[in-house]
């Protein structure tokens, strides 16, 4: 199996503004001894500059200082103007320490003399890895803008409440659906809030919160009475997380909060409603069978009342049927009540049915 070969490193290009050819090719001996082929440009007027850098593909410029109608601090500034990203390296016979403040101050990378030019390849090298560098912290940072701004935005359109907290009884952070969740105006005024005076309901419910999570060391489902700003008391249900300092201590917690109350009421009602469909059924149940004992007993009296003559026997029968009958009534409002009875259309006296429901309903609702 043959070795993987290397790619050849790509040729160092290099703009040099020089108006001595001589220099120039001292120069070019110089870059030799970077340890990578190089390609040289040379110009030597700000036209060839310019017509240089919309070209592009330069990996670092060098200037003398002294040129002719112009000198090396002008070259620097047209970089700048043209936002040219190569490091720039002024290679200059002789420079004051004033001068040389200022070319490090307006951006230079670094300065040979010309009388060390050794020092060349070793400036080169340190100028484009400081470049690279730069261009990783630059890379690093848009990285970071771009997730805090995806962070942000995910937080502020989110639909559910979502906030930080500190110990101290504080919002620190809110998003726009807690603000609403809670009936402010503003982020502002739900920030100035005393969390156990101002939202908790029971001031007490956050000690607990906070003890749960130092005895569990999390919150999950947890559901909690809030006060709005218009004094309506709403259940939201909290998961969340602690918020720790550089040591490791709690000093806040960031919570997700959704509003449950619609959805508790609708459960209590659908609990009600099956409540009242069991008794329903019972009820029903009992009914047919209560009512078919009460068809017998009232035939059975029916039959003394029928075949007696004396007038005690006669008047119990008929208190049996009476009671038969109030107890038959009962049943149909029970029928009524499960909806087990069959309907068919008829004249009603109002004030009748009435009065039947009403020796029912004191029993029902109390």
């Amino acid at each position: 199996m043959k070795p993987a070969t290397q790619e050849p490193a790509r040729p160092l290009c290099v703009l040099m503004v020089e108006d001595n050819p001589s220099d120039a090719h001292l120069l070019m001996h110089e870059l030799k001894r970077v340890g990578r082929e190089v390609r040289l440009d040379v110009v030597s007027t700000r036209e060839g500059l310019l017509a240089a850098l919309r070209g592009g593909g330069h990996d670092v410029v060098l200037s003398d200082y002294n040129l002719v109608g112009w000198n090396g601090l002008d070259v620097l500034r047209v970089l700048q103007e043209q936002s040219a990203p190569q490091p720039f390296i002024l290679v200059t016979g002789s420079l004051g320490d004033e001068k040389t403040a200022e070319c490090i101050k307006l951006g230079a990378a670094d300065f040979v003399l010309k009388d060390r030019l050794n020092r060349l390849p070793h400036a080169i090298t340190r100028a484009l890895e400081e470049k690279a560098l730069r261009e990783q912290r630059v890379a690093a940072e848009e990285a970071l803008r771009q997730s805090e701004q995806r962070y942000r935005s995910l937080v502020q359109g989110a639909v559910y409440g979502i906030y930080r907290s500190s110990l101290e009884d504080r919002f620190v952070e809110v998003n726009p659906a807690l603000v609403a969740m809670l009936g402010y105006d503003s982020p502002e005024e739900v920030l100035a809030l005393d969390l156990s005076r101002d939202l908790y309901a029971d001031p007490e419910v956050r000690d607990h919160l906070i003890h749960q999570y130092e005895r569990t060391k999390r919150v999950v489902d947890v559901e909690v009475p809030w006060k709005r700003k218009d004094g309506k008391v709403i259940i939201a249900r909290l998961s969340g997380r602690a918020v720790l300092d550089q040591k490791g201590e709690t000093e806040g917690l960031e919570m997700i909060a959704e509003n449950v109350t619609e959805r508790r009421s609708l459960e209590r009602q659908l609990q009600q409603a099956q409540k009242m469909e069991a008794v329903g059924r019972l009820a029903g149940g009992i009914a047919h069978d209560f009512n078919n004992l009460l068809t017998v007993i009232r035939g059975y009296a029916e039959l003394m009342l029928e075949d007696t003559d004396r007038e005690k026997m006669r008047s119990r029968a008929q208190n049996i049927i009476k009671a038969s009958d109030r107890t038959a009534a009962l049943t149909r409002q029970l029928l009524a009540f499960s909806r087990k009875q069959v309907l068919w259309p008829q004249v009603l006296d109002l004030n009748a049915v009435m009065a039947e429901t009403q020796k029912m309903l004191p029993q029902l609702i109390g």
